[in-house]
């Protein structure tokens, strides 16, 4: 007897040991108990016990003492997020559904969409749904009725209704297909869209004629020079000097040879006595330009005047310098060498011959 005592005493503790919650079993109640009263407030509190739980191994898990409750409080919450997501939906129906307008279609469309998104069990605490619906369908034919307005105000079509066409156009495109179904008037809508392509596409041609015509112009104020074995056409001004030692220039010229049109601008310097130019300074109006050369890039001749001249393929920036000097009120040339120079006014004539190569250009470009 004295001896089977120990065991008992053994045997209970062992129960006694094995029946005892653990730390971790006890803090995840704790935190079920600490969620209290559930309120829309109480989200962190349920996720934190949530996870504490998931968090356990099976044998602390089996300890848990208010795991039901825990079940309830979600819920319980769950139902007081749908009743919440349900109010507003029901406020934002009751908003809207006794003044429909056209600029009533964002605010219908977040309502439908929050509704599409709520769960079911939201969605059955909606009780006036059918208000959306009919919100949605004054809707409709609000914007059928505003797509039949815009195409009637069309109009004869001219080239003017273009902004018109466009607009009727675009709210037309926005309609569902069963909405486009009942525009009565959508045939004149397509009709419009062709007569003003016809009339855009007339315009385009007769703007062609046009710079064709004027193209045909220009270059027909050129003299026409043309070098068979090269096979290049050179296209001057008429007031382009013939001989070189005839007086000072500032002209461009073009060249064309097959499809290939390209621009050349000469700087040409005469007079009694040398000036070895090496660059230039343009004085368009109040605006400078400078251009720079080396010694070999300059031409050199002389009878009984001496001429100096540069012929180079003008950039962008030169051809823009040649468009301010053709429109310019005065424009001095100074060709500038390390101890002379000489001054070269651009005359009216030249600033015409300027504009009409660079129209001839561009015509030649053109056609």
């Amino acid at each position: 007897m004295k001896r089977s005592l120990p065991i008992l005493i053994a045997l209970i503790l062992c129960v006694a040991l094995c029946s005892c919650k653990s730390k971790e079993a006890t803090a995840a109640d704790d935190m079920i108990l600490a969620i209290g009263e559930v309120t829309l407030d109480s989200e962190q509190d349920i996720t934190q016990a949530e996870k504490a739980v998931n968090a356990l191994g099976d044998k602390d898990y089996k300890q848990l003492e208010y795991l039901e409750e825990l079940e309830k409080a979600r819920t319980t919450y769950d139902d007081l997020v749908d009743r919440d997501d349900a109010n507003h939906i029901i406020e934002s129906i009751n908003e809207i559904k006794d003044n429909v307008t056209l600029d009533s279609e964002k605010k219908i469309q977040s309502v439908r969409k929050a509704y599409n998104k709520c769960t079911d069990r939201a969605k059955k605490y909606i009780n006036n749904y059918e208000d959306l619906v009919k919100s949605e369908e004054t809707l409709s034919v609000l914007k059928v009725e505003n797509v039949v307005k815009n195409i009637s105000a069309i109009g004869t079509v001219t080239l003017d209704s273009e902004m018109s066409i466009s607009n009727a156009q675009t709210l037309f495109n926005r309609l569902s297909v069963v909405e486009k179904s009942q525009v009565s008037n959508a045939e004149t809508l397509n009709n419009a869209v062709k007569t003003l392509e016809t009339l855009k596409e007339q315009k385009q041609e007769q703007e062609r004629l046009e710079r064709e015509k004027a193209a045909k112009k220009a270059i027909a104020k050129m003299k026409v020079i043309t070098d068979k074995v090269e096979g290049i056409t050179w296209y001057h001004s008429p007031n382009e000097p013939y001989y070189a030692d005839s007086r000072s220039y500032v002209l461009p010229y073009i060249g064309k040879k097959d499809s290939y049109v390209w621009l050349r601008l000469r700087f040409h310097y005469t007079g009694n006595s040398w000036i070895f130019f090496d660059h230039l300074t343009v004085v368009v109006d109040a605006q400078k330009y400078y251009k720079t050369f080396s010694y070999y890039d300059v031409n050199r001749d002389n009878d009984t005047e001496v001429w100096e001249w540069v012929d180079i393929a003008p950039s962008t920036a030169d051809i823009q310098m040649l468009e301010n000097i053709a429109d310019s009120q005065e424009t001095i040339v100074r060709f500038q060498g390390d101890n002379y120079h000489y001054d070269l006014t651009i005359k009216s004539s030249d600033k015409a011959a300027i504009k009409d190569v660079l129209a001839a250009y561009n015509a030649l470009n053109t056609i």
